[in-house]
């Protein structure tokens, strides 16, 4: 242990900064989480263990909850999403008014990733041979191990060996 390990303005920050979390953040958190979960769980007993005179009301507001809930969720998902295709058109308009050096550095890339695929096909496809081959083998291996186990011990089962006959004769 070193002595800045020990050092007690050290760990009186750290709990300065754990009271700190606990207050700001888990607090608020835990709250929240406990709010919710009682109204969620009134609505729910409401709506399934009410009395028939209100459960069609109690109903509505439930169901106009949730898609409360569904719509502020979704909202800023939407949004983000729209993000996209904007700093994508951003990017178009500044390239058109910019566009020497973002199509020679686009070219740049261009060539790189040409040079890569051409150089590499060539062990490519000779990764993909080889690991052909080897599947292959393999299978044919398991194969001709099966069909010798099935006619070393063909005696055991021999229905099942006239089955199989019977379905070759056919």
């Amino acid at each position: 242990m070193t002595d800045s390990d020990s050092n007690p303005v050290h760990e009186e920050r750290q709990k300065q900064l754990n009271r700190y979390n606990r207050r700001t953040i888990y607090l608020p958190l835990a709250g929240m989480a406990l709010v919710i979960t009682a109204i969620v769980g009134a609505m729910m007993w409401l709506v399934l263990a009410g009395d028939e005179s209100g459960i069609a009301n109690w109903r509505e507001f439930t169901s106009a909850t949730a898609d409360l809930i569904i719509i502020l969720t979704v909202l800023p998902l939407i949004l983000m999403l729209a993000l996209f295709p904007i700093l994508a058109g951003v990017w178009i308009w500044y390239t058109w008014e910019n566009r020497y050096p973002v199509e020679t550095w686009l070219q740049g890339w261009f060539r790189k990733s040409d040079t890569f695929v051409g150089t590499n096909s060539g062990r490519i496809n000779q990764v993909a041979k080889s690991s052909a081959n080897v599947s292959i083998t393999y299978r044919a291996s398991v194969t001709r191990i099966g069909r010798i186990a099935e006619q070393s011990f063909s005696w055991l089962f021999p229905s099942a060996l006239k089955t199989s006959e019977e379905e070759s004769n056919e």
